[in-house]
Parts: structure tokens; sequence; C-alpha cells
């Protein structure tokens, strides 16, 4: 890649970097919009935490790990 094309395309994920702040402070600054950002954040955590620990079930490490094994 020349380094004119990089340039161009770092200058633009610069920009939406930017975009992205604009758009979270202005979300902050409303009241109402708080419980929503914690729900869905909360929701975040949870889904990941279940899709990794499903993933640890069904490879059978955890049912190795509680019938006496060392794991």
């Amino acid at each position: 890649m020349k380094l004119k094309v990089a340039l161009f395309w770092n200058f633009v994920s610069s920009l939406f970097a930017f975009l992205g702040l604009y758009v979270g402070v202005n979300l902050a600054l409303s009241e109402t919009i708080h419980h929503w950002i914690f729900a869905v954040t909360a929701g975040l955590f949870l889904y990941i935490s279940l899709v990794d620990l499903v993933s640890t079930v069904k490879s059978g490490l955890f049912c190795r790990c509680m019938s006496g094994n060392h794991c």
C-alpha cells in the first residue's frame, strides 16, 4: 500500500473515532439514556460471559474438573 493511500485511510478511521466521541458525549449528557446505556452494557457483559461458559461446558473441561480430576 502506498503511503498516500495509507495516510488517507488512517485519516478516515480517525474521523470515525471523533464521530463516536461526539455521539458518546451527546448521549452521556441525556439523563434518560443512562438507564439504556447501563442495560445494554450489562447485557453485553452477561452475553460474553455466558458464551465463554457454554463453550467451556461443551468442551467437557467443566465436567472433568468437577469429577475430581486435575484441571
